[in-house]
């Protein structure tokens, strides 16, 4: 009987479990399948008790999440914009 790579074995319980329903968007997926595929690749090459190197390694990947509009704007009123923490807020 053939063991499954580390990150294959984890997908394919995390599959099980239905993460991917608990994606907003297949953006999300991709990047849980690029989780499992690094994953892979360090577990090949490393001991997983020192796991915690794995998340420092991982913390220094960059992910651009894409988003619907370049520039949204939002129109509200005041008392709805409390507290949302808006980077500008323009105030006619």
């Amino acid at each position: 009987h053939k063991r499954l790579p580390f990150g294959q074995w984890v997908a394919s319980v995390w599959r099980c479990l239905e993460g991917p329903a608990l994606c907003d968007n297949e953006f999300e997926i991709q990047i849980a399948d690029h989780y499992f595929s690094e994953l892979d690749q360090w577990s090949a090459h490393n001991d997983l008790a020192n796991f915690h190197l794995f998340e420092a390694q991982l913390a220094q990947c960059l992910v651009t999440i894409p988003t619907q509009q370049a520039n949204p704007i939002y129109i509200m009123t005041i008392h709805q914009a409390k507290g949302l923490e808006f980077d500008h807020v323009i105030i006619p």
